[in-house]
């Protein structure tokens, strides 16, 4: 028994204790009222002494420089979706660098774009002689022998 009246009390002394701390906040005691006529003061006595503050430059906006390198993209003829993969990837100065893969391809694409405009541009008379785009087969074919001679140096 003396053993476990021994626990108890060994039980009872190793108890903790928790303190309580009180924090004390710190009160803001600034003046606002007495710092905006502080500077309201030195603004008057800025005008009467009439110092001029410099003027501030204007810094493009980094929006305004994309849409100029779109702009720029635009004219040289990318379409709109190289142009978003183009500025979703370093913007215009990435086309510097001719021996990336993205330039390749954007390049290629243009390439057979440009190709492929200029072939539906082109008519389908682009393949014919100039005697045949003049006359049809019809009016040739009603013409005297010395016309064709004409036309048709080579022809005997």
């Amino acid at each position: 028994m003396q053993n476990e009246e021994n626990q108890d009390i060994a039980l009872e002394n190793n108890e903790e204790t928790v303190e309580e701390t009180n924090t004390e906040t710190v009160d803001d005691t600034t003046d606002y009222k007495a710092e905006a006529l502080k500077w309201k003061a030195i603004a008057e006595r800025n005008a009467k002494k009439k110092i001029i503050t410099p003027a501030k430059t204007e810094v493009p906006k980094p929006s305004d420089i994309l849409k100029a390198d779109e702009f720029k993209l635009y004219r040289q003829g990318y379409s709109e979706s190289e142009i978003d993969l183009i500025m979703h990837n370093g913007g215009a100065k990435i086309l510097e660098d001719k021996a990336n893969p993205l330039v390749l391809g954007l390049q290629a694409s243009k390439e057979q774009r440009t190709a492929e405009d200029a072939s539906a541009k082109a008519n389908s008379g682009s393949g014919l002689s100039e005697i045949e785009r003049k006359y049809t087969e019809q009016d040739m074919r009603n013409m005297s022998k010395e016309d064709l001679a004409k036309l048709l140096p080579h022809a005997d």
